[in-house]
């Protein structure tokens, strides 16, 4: 009949459960700031309108260029003939390494490959 200590231990399990779901939500939010690619899809469009105004100007150039982009590795880029697709691929250790897309053009003919 010792309710004074049923209330401790209570509310000690009480301060356990708020201290971990204070931990998950600051680690929740923690997680949106750093990759704010997560959440939007605006850096997924930019992306992919960026690259085919870069292919259609590399295509459309004379002589021989070469042009490096570095992309974020959530990106999976696919350029045919006339279209540039772009994957994303949201697993959380693509967050934090980049890739490079090399392009060459030799009058026109444009070739890239990652790197």
């Amino acid at each position: 009949m010792n309710k004074r200590g049923q209330a401790g231990v209570e509310l000690q399990s009480y301060y356990i459960i708020e201290l971990v779901l204070g931990i998950l939500i600051v680690g929740i939010l923690l997680s949106l700031a750093m990759n704010p690619d997560s959440y939007s899809n605006i850096n997924h469009f930019y992306l992919q309108e960026d690259l085919s105004l870069l292919s259609e100007t590399l295509s459309a150039s004379p002589g021989y260029i070469e042009y490096d982009y570095k992309i974020k590795s959530t990106y999976e880029v696919e350029i045919d003939d006339s279209t540039v697709s772009v994957i994303k691929n949201p697993k959380l250790k693509n967050y934090f390494n980049n890739y490079t897309l090399h392009f060459e053009s030799k009058n026109g003919d444009l070739t890239y490959e990652n790197q």
